[in-house]
């Protein structure tokens, strides 16, 4: 019920293309007074759950649970914000990718893992291996067996390396 609380909030971002006015919320809402219209005009520019800021500090907040239900709703957005460019968007991906790395999740891991195998963008790219780069010490806490993680390290390793390595940077 908390992850589905959370995802209610965090899915308000779809509207931050829309200015919230009166005229708005009559149109959405056309049997409303006109106060309660006010009124939702009002929460709506205050709503600090449905703020930039709000929104950043749930998604961040994921990281925290225990499990891969709430790494399933990281991902779940991640592709909802993959869908157009804004910068709205890629800061909210940005925030995706780090708590995908923050988490504990073996879900996160092979999200994270996939999105390297095909990310073309190379900011978006450097991030995801910004995110495994917070996997190197946490893959032994993993509840797969140790050829498995044999497996899962030796596929970290060469996203690393070779994002890593082979950049102009590098």
């Amino acid at each position: 019920m908390i992850l589905y609380m959370i995802h209610e909030s965090i899915a308000k971002y779809a509207e931050f293309r829309i200015t919230h006015t009166y005229d708005y919320f009559k149109h959405k809402m056309p049997t409303q007074e006109p106060a309660q219209l006010r009124m939702n005009v009002y929460r709506s520019m205050f709503n600090y759950n449905s703020s930039i800021e709000g929104i950043i500090e749930l998604l961040g907040m994921l990281a925290d649970f225990k499990g891969n239900d709430a790494a399933k709703l990281l991902t779940y957005h991640y592709a909802r914000a993959c869908t157009h460019e804004s910068e709205c968007n890629n800061t909210l991906r940005a925030v995706i990718l780090d708590a995908l790395g923050r988490s504990t999740s073996d879900y996160a891991l092979k999200s994270l893992l996939q999105y390297a195998k095909y990310a073309e963008n190379e900011r978006t790219v450097s991030r995801i291996v910004a995110a495994l780069l917070k996997w190197e010490g946490k893959i032994d806490a993993l509840k797969i067996n140790a050829r498995e993680k044999g497996k899962v390290r030796k596929m970290l390793h060469e996203v690393i390396t070779k994002e890593v390595g082979g950049t102009h940077y590098g």
